[in-house]
């Protein structure tokens, strides 16, 4: 029994620091926790996230010193004894670590050795490090950087691949894989006959083949997210083994998805449950019936990523009414997609074209006006002199805009029908020629007082500087603005003018 004085916030900390340790020893994982007091939930919650970032660290600095002497120490005739048992110490304390910490510490490790250790010392470094965290209870392994960042010989690839089948045939509470680049059949397999848990495989650029996955698929029934794209060996036949042993599948990325479905399943009655869609690269059309079909046979879609010719452009009326994300890239030139039938239910929108004109702009702000994201992508925006938004009407929900205009300059009154009228936005990043932007006029935007709420401004213009010269005298800034800047270079001087003192002094007196 504990007094009621005694339940303080700390105390209650050192409890649930207790449990968790005890959750965490049984292969558990802790993500919070709930009290009657809703202070002391909070004051918890911060401590206890400064306490596993503070152990997180002082955790990686002592295996990374270890590896690092390890590492610079490998090409001697015999290993240094204190080396052998330091590193023997942190294999045997690293398995008494929260599962939580070396989830954390592994992707974070391998960059430090692609960054901190020499070329010459790496692979053994590289080996130090799986050998040590690839540890049988972890349950995230993120191997990301493990092959993108380390160029290695084939003889050196072939050895971690080895190493990372083997710890991997152990992981049985593994639920999320990411082995880009390098994964192979045999490390499929190693995973299908252990982790029957597993969750997340992202497997993008590896040199799988069919057999490989439908090896993983069978042994994993519960996955619900598949990363295959550009994995080249992978056929239609592979992705229909996914499609058949995976029923909790909500993601599948994989060359010419649409195509492999739309060519096995068009006609039937099947249903998937996908909530994010993508095909990758342009296709050469389909029919407008059978892109009915598919977005009816997806009726949980909540994300599209297409490539659509102009003339299927229409398709997309039918589309369920769960889709609030849509990522379009038009191959030919930009036409109206039924924007009065899609619109109003998106939040998030990215369009990819070679031109698009002002009208259909404003159409996108007339029709999407729970927008709150919105990406451009193109050569021009025609006409761009006619986008007006005065009312604040048009994207007045937006807060994330991001434009890409290559060819032509982007006109004033396009910019400011998002700059002075959406007074949402919080991350603006635009770049394109935009020969009005100066300083005299980014005062004036920033004096109207419409961009209070943007918390990340980026704005690159493509103007060249000597274009800039040669314009007339009244478009270059006013007078105020060459003497601000003649002073700010003054200041610039003096400030380093008085550090050489300073440098002067401090060496004057070492000497």
């Amino acid at each position: 029994m504990t007094p009621v004085h005694k339940l303080t916030a700390a105390y209650q900390l050192e409890s649930v620091k207790e449990a968790a340790a005890a959750v965490e020893r049984a292969s558990g994982r802790v993500i919070g926790s709930i009290t009657d007091n809703h202070k002391v939930n909070q004051q918890y919650c911060k401590l206890f996230e400064r306490l596993v970032e503070t152990l997180e660290n002082i955790c990686f600095d002592l295996i990374f010193d270890v590896i690092l002497n390890v590492a610079r120490n490998h090409d001697r005739p015999s290993p240094l004894k204190e080396d052998v048992v330091l590193f023997r110490r942190v294999e045997a304390w690293v398995q008494g670590m929260p599962v939580t910490i070396i989830d954390r510490i592994i992707p974070k490790m391998l960059n430090h050795i692609a960054s901190r250790v020499a070329r010459r010392d790496r692979m053994t470094g590289l080996l130090s490090v799986l050998r040590v965290l690839l540890q049988p209870r972890i349950s995230k392994l993120d191997l990301a950087t493990l092959f993108t960042m380390h160029r290695m010989s084939s003889i050196s690839n072939d050895r971690i691949k080895r190493l990372v089948a083997d710890r991997v045939s152990h992981m049985h509470h593994l639920t999320e894989l990411h082995i880009p680049a390098k994964c192979t059949d045999a490390i499929l397999e190693a995973v299908a006959a252990s982790c029957s848990r597993l969750k997340v495989a992202k497997l993008r650029l590896s040199q799988v083949t069919d057999a490989g996955v439908e090896a993983l698929v069978k042994g994993c029934p519960r996955l619900q997210v598949l990363e295959l794209q550009d994995c080249t060996m992978v056929t239609s036949k592979g992705v229909l083994s996914v499609l058949e042993h995976c029923p909790q599948l909500q993601q599948l990325h994989a060359n010419n998805l649409l195509a492999i479905l739309i060519t096995n399943f068009h006609g039937t009655d099947r249903k998937f449950p996908f909530r994010h869609l993508s095909q990758y690269s342009s296709s050469d059309g389909f029919p407008v019936a059978a892109l009915q079909w598919l977005f009816q046979a997806v009726p949980q879609l909540n994300t599209l990523q297409i490539c659509l010719r102009n003339t299927d452009l229409d398709a997309l009326r039918y589309l369920s009414k769960t889709v609030h994300t849509l990522d379009l890239e038009v191959t030919e030139d930009y036409l109206e997609p039924p924007w009065s039938a899609i619109g109003p239910q998106l939040s998030s929108l990215a369009i990819k074209c070679n031109c698009l004109a002002a009208y259909q702009l404003l159409n996108i702000g007339h029709h999407c006006r729970d927008l709150q994201q919105f990406q451009l992508t193109t050569q021009a925006i025609s006409d761009g002199h006619i986008v007006h938004n005065s009312a604040g009407e048009l994207f007045k929900n937006l807060r994330n805009l991001f434009f890409q205009v290559y060819d032509e300059e982007l006109h004033v009154r396009c910019f400011e029908a998002f700059l002075l009228h959406c007074r949402m936005l919080e991350v603006v990043w635009i770049n394109s020629e935009m020969s009005f932007l100066t300083d005299s006029y980014l005062r004036k935007l920033l004096a109207a007082g419409s961009l209070s709420s943007v918390r990340r401004l980026n704005l690159t213009s493509d103007v060249p500087v000597q274009n800039r010269r040669n314009k007339p005298e009244s478009q270059q800034g006013s007078d105020q603005d060459r003497k601000e800047r003649s002073d700010q270079k003054k200041m610039f001087e003096l400030f380093k003018e008085h550090l050489q003192k300073i440098r002067k002094s401090l060496q004057e007196k070492v000497d």
